[in-house]
Order: structure tokens, then sequence, then C-alpha cells
């Protein structure tokens, strides 16, 4: 198979399989890693010089490894921060959303819709807490005093 890109289209694929192997690797350990991303990665980022894209990419001889320069690096991972900032927020009032339903209904084997859609709604409230007040009112509260509290409700 032959693939043919503009030197635009390079530079784009170097950032997205730069994110792809980022994301699928970074909070792995080296043993761990997913060796078929980072040969990909190495594979693309060796023809920059193909596509007129070396200012992207710098070539460690000692270690015969291709990398990102630092430049794009710190482009690309200010769009990791966006997305995992979103994510935290997003996990966040899904989680305790969950842990919410779960509380009222007690253990059970699967979810309902009714419960789905509980859960939803609660995390839609959380959300619209967090985006008002971020952490600020956000507090670890003792097990029994939570409880206590809802009872006296």
């Amino acid at each position: 198979m032959h693939l043919e890109l503009s030197e635009e289209q390079f530079r784009r694929l170097v950032e997205l399989v730069y994110l792809g192997n980022w994301m699928a690797n970074a909070a792995r350990d080296q043993s761990d890693r997913i060796v078929a991303y980072e040969e990909l990665e190495q594979y693309i980022l060796a023809h920059s010089r193909d596509f007129s894209a070396e200012d992207m990419v710098e070539y460690d001889e000692e270690n015969d490894t291709y990398y990102v320069r630092q430049d794009v690096e710190d482009k690309l991972m200010r769009l990791v921060d966006e997305y995992e900032d979103e994510s935290f927020w997003e996990l966040l009032a899904l989680r305790l959303a969950e842990r919410d339903v779960m509380e009222e209904v007690g253990p059970v084997a699967a979810f309902t819709t009714t419960m789905h859609e509980k859960r939803w709604e609660l995390a839609d409230k959380y959300g619209e807490e967090f985006e008002k007040y971020g952490l600020r009112r956000l507090r670890v509260v003792e097990g029994s005093q939570r409880r206590k509290h809802k009872q006296e409700k």
C-alpha cells in the first residue's frame, strides 16, 4: 500500500502519532509500554526529512531514536492539558454521582435505566457545581457524618 501525503498532512500526522503514543504509553511502566505504537512513531518520525518536517523532529544518534522537538511537544502538551482538565471534571462528577446512586439504592448487580438517568442527573448537578465553584466547596467528610446528615434531612 502506498499513501500519499502533502507536507502539511504529514506535519499533522506527526502531531497525531505523537499524541496517540503519548496517550497510550505515558502512564505505563517501561515494561508495559505498547511497543508497536512506539515503533510506528519512530517510523513516521524517520520520514520527516522526506516531507520537509525536520523542524519538528530531532534525531539522537547515540540512542538511534527520533524525538518530536521540544517546542512541538510543548504545543501538543497544551492540548493534553486541556483534555485532562476537562476529563478530570467530567470523571469527578460522574464518579460522585455513581457513588450517590449506589448509596441511595444499595448494592446491586447492574445499573437499571432509572439508575443511569439518576446518575446523569446528579453528574449534571455536580458539573454545574464544579463549573461555578471549582474545588472550593468540595470537602471530604468522614463516612458517618455524611450518613447522619442524610438521615437528618
